[in-house]
């Protein structure tokens, strides 16, 4: 994605952002593409390989799993549509500082989050029916997830499965009623 200046947050989705409306053929499945890794910025090595490796295999799962759960299977036939994302920051939170920061004030204060880029394209044409970005991150009430290193990053990343899903979904259904 070359920039984030022509997105619009999605009312329904709050941290989900798109550059136009999805169109998604009502026809068609989607298939989620392996996750890719483009972290730059301030400390983008800040994770090992495993790491990378680990939550990229994490993103891709919570995304089958959130659009499998909410889009329905079309019939056979078509080639399926592709939903491409990419890591492309993340945010650690610090397991020890917040043990500290619970004892002394009864809540974790070091939260991590995680933003990912993602489109829906049309694999045959390479024709992209849907761009954006989303943005989560963790919350002191998240509170399992503030004593692991990866922990709201991979809530954050669950969260965002679940909207893009839902947001896909009711462009399909949109799109169903206006044939």
């Amino acid at each position: 994605m070359s920039g984030y200046g022509n997105l619009k947050p999605i009312p329904t989705s709050p941290g989900l952002f798109a550059e136009k409306d999805a169109v998604c053929d009502t026809h068609r499945s989607i298939r989620v593409a392996p996750v890719a890794w483009q972290v730059t910025g301030e400390n983008p090595g800040a994770l090992d390989e495993h790491d990378r490796n680990d939550l990229c295999l994490f993103a891709q799962s919570a995304l089958e799993h959130a659009i499998t759960g909410v889009l329905p299977t079309p019939p056979a036939g078509r080639h399926p549509l592709e939903l491409r994302s990419t890591i492309t920051r993340v945010e650690t939170s610090n397991p020890a500082l917040n043990v500290v920061s619970t004892f002394a004030l009864f809540m974790p204060l070091n939260n991590g989050g995680i933003c990912l880029e993602w489109k829906l394209v049309e694999p045959a044409s390479e024709k992209i029916l849907a761009q954006g970005v989303a943005v989560q991150t963790g919350k002191p009430w998240q509170f399992k997830a503030s004593f692991e290193s990866l922990g709201h990053a991979k809530a954050g990343l669950v969260k965002i499965s679940s909207e893009l899903a839902s947001y896909l979904a009711v462009s399909r259904d949109d799109r169903a009623t206006t044939n």
